[in-house]
C-alpha cells in the first residue's frame, strides 16, 4: 500500500490530537461544497492585491482533502489532504510561515511544490471554529521565496479573525435555518411533521411518475369520556406525543406522518402489495390497544380512521387526502367500526353532512333557529319555578333536524360558540319581552359549551347582554358540565367566579356521569346540582339507586346547593324524589320542551303556574 508520508523530500501532516472533535467542528459549519460567496471572495481578492501574491485561499481541511471556500489564482476547489501544507498549519498556534519550501525538508518534494501550482512561499493563518478547534487556514502563496513584515503578519492574522467571524455567522445562519425549518415544518406538540410539510411532501411523492400505490389515512384520536374527564391540557399533549411515537414505531419505513391539528393525524404509507393495507391498518389499531401512561395516570385512547388508496380510489394527489378526511368525518364517535374505506356511498354521506353544515351556518347567521323551554317544577309547591332553554332547528329546506345531529356538528366544525351565543342572546331577549308584556318571568337556564366556559370575555359578554336587554341577573341561569370544566379547570373556575359575582345562577349539569364529580362540588362556585337522568331512571325499582341519590342530595344540601332531578318520566320516580327531599324536577312527566309562547301561556299567566 502506498504511503504518501514516505515520499522522499516531503511529509504528510499527521492528524491533530483531537481530530474527531476537530472534524465535528468543521462539519457543524455546514459550509463544505457550498457555492462561492462574495463576502468570502472579497477578502481573498483584497489580500491577494494587498500582498501582491498570485494565490490566496480560504482552505478548510477535511478528513481526506482540503477544500477551498474561496479561491484566487487556482482553477481547482480542492486537493488531497496528504499534499496539503494547510494541514501542517493546523498544528500551529496562529500562523505557519514557510519562506522557501525548497529549503524545508517537509515540503521540498511535495507534489504541489514540484508541480502545479509550484508553491515556493506559503503563509497560512489558522482558522478556528466557535469551540476553538482548527478547521483550516487563510493562506497566501507565491512562486518565489518571500518574507512577511511584522505588520503584514499582524494584518494577515486580523484577516483570519474576520474570516472566523464570517464562518461563525455561517454556522449561526445554518442553525437559524434549521430552527426556522423545524418551526415551519415540525409540530411543536408531538415532534412529528406538521400539515404544511406533509402536504408539500405528499404532493411531491404522489406526483412522481411510477410512484407505487400509497395508503392515505386520516386518523382522529377520539376524545372519549375518560380522556375528557381525566386529562388536563399538559396530560392531553403528553398523550398525543405518546400516540405519535407509537405510530412512528408501528409504521413501515418511508411512511409520511404528520399531526394536522388538535387530535388529527395524516399518514401516507407506501404499499408493496394490496394485502399490506390490512396489516398497516391492524398495526395502527394496535397502537391504541394498550393504555397510555402519563405521569401516574392511565388513559385508554381510541381513534377513527378514514382510508383512501392512491391510485385505486383517486389518481389526483390533492384529492387522495381529502377523500380520507371525508371518510373519517362520516364515522361518528359512537360507531362500532373504527376504520372506513372510501367509497361512493361514503362520499354521498359526507356530502349530506356537508350540506347540513352549510345550511346550519346560513340559518344560524340569519337567526333562524328557535328556542324551546322545558319547565322545572318545585316539589314543595308544584309550581313552575324555572326552565331549561334548548335549541331547536326547523330548516325551511330540510325540515326539523334533531339536536343530536346538529349540536355535535356545530361542535366539530367550530360553530358551538356561535350557537351558544345565539341561545344566550335570544333567552335574554325573551325574558325582556315577557317583562315588557307584564309577565313575571321565571329563571331560564342556558347551557354553556366548554369553549364558552374557557372564554375569559364571557362574563363581560353576559353583563353586556343583561344590561342591553334590561334583564335582572336573577332571571338567568347558566349550566356547565363536568367535561367542560375539567379541560382547563383554573380558567373555567375563574370564568365561573366572575359570572357568580354578577349574580347569575350557576348549575353543574349531568351530575353522575363523570368519575370524580364529588370533588367539584367543593371547588366550583355553584348554586345548583342537576342529577343526570341515568341516576333517576331506576330509583323507583332499585333501592341501591335510591340510596345513591339520597346520599347525593344530602351532600348537596349540606354544601348549600339546591338539587334538580332531570329525566323524571313516571309518577313513581316523582314520589321517590319527593321522599328524598329533592328540590326541583324536570322531565316528560310534567312537560316536554315547548316554544316560548306556549311556555308563557301555560305557566306565566295569572295563577296557572302549576305543572300538575
Amino acid at each position: 500500500m502506498h504511503d504518501p508520508a514516505a515520499e522522499p523530500g516531503w511529509t504528510a501532516a499527521p492528524p491533530t490530537l483531537d481530530e474527531e472533535q476537530r472534524l465535528n467542528e468543521l462539519y457543524r459549519l455546514d459550509i463544505l461544497d457550498t457555492p462561492p460567496e462574495e463576502r468570502f471572495d472579497r477578502l481573498t481578492r483584497l489580500v491577494a492585491q494587498w500582498l501582491d501574491v498570485p494565490i490566496c485561499l480560504i482552505s478548510l481541511v477535511d478528513a481526506r482533502r482540503q477544500w477551498f471556500k474561496s479561491v484566487v489564482g487556482l482553477n481547482t476547489r480542492e486537493t488531497p489532504r496528504a499534499h496539503s501544507i494547510c494541514a501542517h498549519a493546523l498544528h500551529e498556534r496562529e500562523l505557519l510561515l514557510v519562506e522557501d519550501t525548497h529549503a524545508d525538508p517537509r515540503f521540498a518534494g511535495n507534489p504541489l511544490v514540484r508541480g502545479e501550482p509550484h508553491i515556493r512561499f506559503y503563509a497560512g493563518a489558522v482558522l478556528r471554529g466557535v469551540n476553538g478547534l482548527p478547521v483550516g487556514t487563510f493562506c497566501v502563496i507565491a512562486h518565489e521565496p518571500r518574507r512577511l513584515t511584522e505588520l503584514q503578519r499582524s494584518q494577515l492574522l486580523t484577516i483570519a479573525r474576520v474570516t472566523e467571524t464570517l464562518l461563525a455567522q455561517q454556522e449561526q445562519m445554518q442553525n437559524l435555518q434549521r430552527h426556522v425549518h423545524h418551526f415551519a415544518y415540525a409540530d411543536p406538540v408531538t415532534g412529528v411533521a406538521n400539515r404544511r410539510w406533509f402536504y408539500k411532501r405528499a404532493i411531491s411523492v404522489l406526483g412522481q411518475p411510477g410512484t407505487p400505490p400509497q395508503l392515505c389515512v386520516w386518523l382522529e384520536v377520539d376524545r372519549n369520556e375518560e380522556l375528557a374527564l381525566g386529562a388536563g391540557p399538559k396530560a392531553a399533549r403528553a398523550l398525543l406525543r405518546s400516540i405519535a411515537r407509537r405510530m412512528q414505531n408501528a409504521l413501515p419505513e418511508g411512511t409520511l406522518l404528520a399531526r394536522w391539528e388538535l387530535a388529527e393525524f395524516a399518514l401516507l404509507v407506501p404499499l408493496a402489495s394490496a394485502t399490506q393495507i390490512e396489516s398497516v391498518l391492524d398495526d395502527l389499531l394496535r397502537v391504541f390497544d394498550a393504555p397510555v401512561v402519563v405521569g401516574e395516570q392511565r388513559f385508554q385512547a381510541s381513534a377513527r380512521m378514514g382510508v383512501s388508496v392512491f391510485p385505486l380510489d383517486e389518481q389526483v394527489p390533492d384529492e387522495v387526502l381529502r377523500k380520507a378526511w371525508e371518510t373519517c368525518r362520516t364515522i361518528a364517535p359512537a360507531d362500532h367500526a373504527r376504520v372506513r374505506r372510501y367509497s361512493p356511498e361514503v362520499r354521498a354521506r359526507f356530502t349530506e353532512r356537508f350540506d347540513l353544515l352549510q345550511r346550519l351556518r346560513e340559518d344560524l347567521a340569519a337567526g333562524a333557529l328557535q328556542l324551546a323551554i322545558q319547565p322545572k317544577v318545585s316539589l314543595a309547591t308544584g309550581a313552575v319555578v324555572g326552565g331549561e332553554v334548548l335549541c331547536r332547528w326547523h330548516s325551511p329546506v330540510l325540515g326539523p333536524v334533531s339536536p343530536a345531529v346538529f349540536v355535535p356538528l356545530a361542535e366539530e366544525h367550530g360553530l358551538i360558540d356561535q350557537l351558544g351565543g345565539f341561545v344566550l342572546e335570544r333567552t335574554l331577549r325573551q325574558l325582556a319581552e315577557w317583562q315588557a308584556a307584564g309577565l313575571t318571568p321565571v329563571r331560564l337556564a342556558v347551557n354553556l359549551s366548554s369553549h364558552q366556559l374557557r372564554d375569559l370575555a364571557l362574563p363581560r359578554q353576559v353583563q353586556s347582554l343583561l344590561e342591553g336587554h334590561g334583564v335582572d341577573p336573577g332571571w338567568l341561569g347558566l349550566e356547565v358540565t363536568e367535561s367542560a370544566f375539567i379541560e382547563e379547570p383554573e380558567r373555567a373556575t375563574h370564568v365561573m367566579q366572575a359570572l357568580r359575582a354578577r349574580q347569575v345562577e350557576l348549575a353543574l349539569d349531568d351530575f353522575g356521569t363523570g368519575y370524580s364529580s364529588l370533588s367539584y362540588l367543593q371547588q366550583l362556585p355553584l348554586d345548583l346540582l342537576k342529577l343526570d337522568a341515568s341516576l333517576v331512571r331506576g330509583i323507583a325499582e332499585r333501592p341501591r339507586d335510591a340510596a345513591l341519590v339520597r346520599n347525593v342530595i344530602t351532600l348537596a344540601h349540606d354544601l348549600g346547593l339546591s338539587v334538580v332531578a332531570e329525566g323524571v318520566e313516571e309518577p313513581a320516580q316523582r314520589d321517590v324524589l319527593c321522599r328524598l327531599r329533592c328540590d326541583q324536577l324536570q322531565g316528560f312527566l310534567f312537560a316536554r320542551p315547548c316554544p316560548p309562547a306556549e311556555f308563557a301561556s301555560r305557566w306565566l299567566r295569572g295563577d296557572e303556574v302549576s305543572a300538575g
